[in-house]
């Protein structure tokens, strides 16, 4: 990746104080010329708000694979409880992730997909918490969407158990429950149309970028429920037929979780 720009320093130091401040920007700082642009001022922010824990994959509007970090200090275990005053905008999604056994570190050959499904040992029922720091969101366009880090608030992993079959990723039934209310129940395929060529092709990318995929990082991949309101005072829950449940409650400003890393023991 190339040297940051002045503009690109700016933006990027824009979206790191509207991240601690939990206020929004009116405006888009200036237009991205590319992907290239939106992920340099994506890992500018991501340097500045600390150790990632993961990734979350996403599909853009021609279809190709895009992806932004799961930031460990807000990466939680369930059953967690988050403070609503700490988001401009909270919206559930029910997930899958994967966390990884074994590491796959930079080398100059690219991985094979039977490489990165030998090294995803376990799969987790999880919460992704839809956030933003634009005031005009979702009218937003799709590039900042992407150096925003593909409007992440929070994660939280849920119960997991081992992967045992790569196709335990490719089709699930699940429950989502709202304050003991059945909100969703479905059986369904995953939303991505083929989500392990997406890890594939994230491994691979940060292969090429020297970075890897660490021993326990984490890489949830789209929602299967689409998104969920939850007002302050509200847990919900969801649960992934053979896999397990993750839990979040929603206080007003209080019962922050402990931020910490988590790993899939």
């Amino acid at each position: 990746m190339t040297a940051p720009s002045n503009k690109t320093q700016s933006a990027a130091d824009a979206l790191v104080q509207a991240h601690r401040t939990a206020r929004q920007l009116d405006v888009e700082p200036f237009r991205l010329s590319g992907e290239d642009e939106a992920y340099q001022v994506q890992a500018l922010v991501a340097d500045e708000l600390g150790l990632q824990a993961g990734w979350k994959l996403g599909l853009n509007a021609e279809g190709r694979v895009v992806y932004a970090p799961l930031y460990a200090e807000r990466t939680h275990r369930s059953p967690a409880t988050l403070s609503r005053q700490e988001f401009n905008r909270f919206l559930l999604e029910s997930e899958l992730a994967i966390s990884f056994r074994q590491p796959l570190p930079p080398r100059a050959e690219p991985y094979s997909l039977a490489e990165v499904q030998a090294a995803a040992g376990f799969i987790h029922s999880a919460f992704e918490i839809v956030d933003t720091r634009f005031a005009a969101w979702p009218d937003v366009e799709p590039l900042w969407l992407l150096a925003d880090g593909l409007s992440h608030g929070s994660f939280i992993l849920g119960q997991g158990v081992e992967l045992k079959d790569p196709q335990m990723l490719t089709h699930a039934a699940y429950e989502l429950v709202v304050n003991g209310e059945l909100a969703q129940k479905d059986e369904r395929a995953h939303p991505q149309p083929d989500p392990w060529d997406s890890i594939l092709q994230l491994a691979n990318h940060l292969r090429a970028q020297e970075l890897g995929i660490g021993e326990g990082d984490v890489i949830t991949t789209g929602s299967f429920s689409g998104v969920t309101p939850l007002e302050p005072h509200q847990w919900a829950e969801v649960r992934f037929a053979g896999i397990g449940g993750c839990r979040l409650n929603l206080v007003e400003c209080e019962g922050l979780p402990d931020k910490r890393k988590v790993s899939p023991s």
